[in-house]
């Protein structure tokens, strides 16, 4: 205890207590430390964790130093370590993204819809909610930025692309660098510049959405009729599993496969309550007079509250043939 006696009688460390308390302090943060450089792309989830080993991290047992020299030596350790506040407190940043918003230096942002950033320094996440964002990172600097939607996750470094999310899914356009995008489905693409990716809706009410979407849009039946498809395979439950099978009857008709969308119309008003019963029933009338099956006429024209010219004449011929 000599030497701790000679520390307590000094008013300043000297260049060899300092050393020793850095060498200290580094043996005790180096684990955490690599934690910080490990790997590519720090997440949320990571910094919490390394928040919480340096809040674990123990202190030197205390000795006798008086307080200039304590004080001394800490704005020291600090110097050391590039720290201006507690090492268990990362200055994680929340920003809410619209227009043009600079994340630092080297990361710039184009929102247009709505999301958030969160992050510090060079790794930012962010999580998109709809519209269109634009991010353009500078290569080579060491900047770690990704882009989490419903659909899909986004990660990359030094590049500039655009996630675009609506009712379609999510879709990854790169203008140049390169990109991961993992889709919540399982599929992985690698993106090139030039390149896009579609990760498509994950629930039966965004692949409803998708389908009217496509549907607007012009897009092929078939695309359509798969949305749906898929948001049936997800179980519904009875109310979103109506809907779904009422728009299976738009791109099957236009398909031509005209028995099996009297089949799906026949199905959809069996169910008690059916919300578009009186839609259906039209085109299910309709498909009728297509097929030239008089009492199915009768028995869906009968039902609708008004007829139009054409469909009062077809139900008239068909209860007097």
């Amino acid at each position: 205890d000599a030497w701790r006696a000679r520390l307590a009688r000094e008013s300043e460390p000297t260049v060899g207590q300092l050393t020793r308390v850095r060498s200290r302090l580094d043996a005790q943060l180096r684990s955490t430390r690599s934690l910080l450089t490990e790997g590519s792309e720090p997440h949320p989830a990571q910094i919490a964790r390394v928040q919480a080993r340096l809040r674990g991290v123990r202190r030197p047992a205390r000795i006798g130093w008086t307080a200039p020299a304590f004080g001394a030596i800490s704005l020291a350790a600090l110097a050391v370590f590039g720290l201006s506040r507690p090492s268990g407190e990362l200055p994680l940043t929340t920003l809410p993204l619209a227009g043009s918003v600079a994340l630092s230096g080297e990361v710039q942002v184009e929102a247009n819809g709505t999301g958030h950033a969160t992050g510090a320094g060079q790794a930012w996440a962010i999580a998109w909610e709809r519209g269109a964002v634009s991010v353009a990172v500078a290569p080579g600097t060491g900047q770690h930025v990704s882009v989490r939607t419903r659909e899909a996750e986004v990660r990359v470094i030094g590049t500039q692309f655009v996630v675009d999310r609506g009712a379609l899914g999510t879709t990854v356009s790169v203008a140049a660098g390169h990109v991961a995008v993992d889709c919540t489905t399982g599929e992985h693409h690698e993106l090139a510049p030039g390149d896009e990716a579609e990760c498509l809706p994950v629930t039966a009410a965004g692949l409803l959405a998708r389908a009217h979407a496509l549907g607007e849009a012009g897009r092929p039946a078939a695309a359509q009729l798969s949305a749906i498809e898929q948001g049936l395979a997800l179980d519904p439950g009875v109310a979103l599993e109506g809907e779904l099978r009422a728009a299976r009857l738009a791109p099957l008709i236009a398909l031509g496969e005209i028995d099996a969308a009297r089949l799906e119309a026949a199905t959809y008003l069996a169910t008690a309550g059916a919300p578009r019963a009186d839609e259906v029933r039209r085109i299910a009338g309709r498909l009728a007079i297509h097929a030239g099956d008089c009492p199915a006429v009768v028995e869906h024209l009968q039902a609708l509250p008004e007829l139009s010219p054409e469909e009062a004449a077809w139900l008239d011929r068909c209860r007097h043939r």
